[in-house]
C-alpha cells in the first residue's frame, strides 16, 4: 500500500498525512499499540469480573497471557512487523515504545500493590523490566521461528516460572501452583 493510496482512501492531503506521520510504517505501529491496549483493557477488565477473587500473581499471570494472546490474535505476520518497526525507530534513537504502551501500567500497578511479597532482591521496577523483557523475548522467540513455536503454551510455563523467582512461595495462595 502507497502513502498516495492511504490518502486517497482516508481523503485527505498527502501533505496532512505527513503532518501525523513520518513514513507509512508509523500508521502499523500506532494501530498495533492502540488495538493491543484495547485487547489488554477489555481481556484484563473481563478477567477481573469473572474472577473477583483472583490473587495478585494470578491477575499478573492474566494480563502478561493476554500480551501473548494479542499476538496470536494480531497474528504472526503484523506482530513481526511491528517488532522490525520498533526495533527500526531504535537505530534513529526514536523509540517511543514504552510511552505507547500505557496499558504496562495496569502491570507495574498490580506489582507494586504487592511489592511486600517480592523477594528481597526485587523492587517493583526491576519485576516489571524482567517480566516485560521476558513477554518480548518470547514473542521474539515466536517471530524467529516462522510462527512455528507454541507462544501459548511456553510462553505461560515461562511466566509462572518468572512469577515463581520473583514472589516469595509464602506469599503465593494455594490457588498458584507453586511448580
Amino acid at each position: 500500500v502507497t502513502v498516495d493510496e492511504i490518502c486517497k482512501h482516508a481523503k485527505v492531503a498527502k501533505g496532512s498525512f505527513y503532518v501525523h506521520y513520518p513514513a507509512k510504517d508509523y500508521i502499523i505501529r500506532e494501530s498495533y499499540y492502540a488495538r493491543m491496549g484495547a485487547f489488554l483493557q477489555s481481556g484484563y477488565a473481563d478477567f477481573e469480573n469473572n474472577n473477583p477473587n483472583a490473587a495478585f500473581v494470578e491477575k499478573i499471570l492474566a494480563f502478561l497471557t493476554l500480551e501473548l494472546d494479542y499476538a496470536i490474535h494480531a497474528g504472526f505476520e503484523l506482530t513481526c512487523r511491528a517488532f522490525a518497526m520498533n526495533l527500526s525507530a531504535c537505530i534513529n534513537k526514536d523509540s517511543d515504545h514504552f510511552q505507547k504502551r500505557h496499558f504496562t501500567k495496569t502491570l507495574f500497578h498490580e506489582i507494586d500493590e504487592n511489592k511486600d511479597c517480592l523477594y528481597p532482591q526485587w523492587t517493583s521496577q526491576s519485576a516489571f523490566s524482567y517480566l516485560e523483557s521476558l513477554i518480548r523475548g518470547i514473542e521474539a522467540t515466536w517471530c524467529f521461528s516462522n510462527g512455528n513455536y507454541p507462544i501459548a503454551i511456553e510462553g505461560r510455563f515461562f511466566l509462572h516460572q518468572a512469577l515463581l523467582k520473583i514472589f516469595r512461595e509464602e506469599t503465593l495462595p494455594a490457588s498458584f501452583d507453586k511448580k
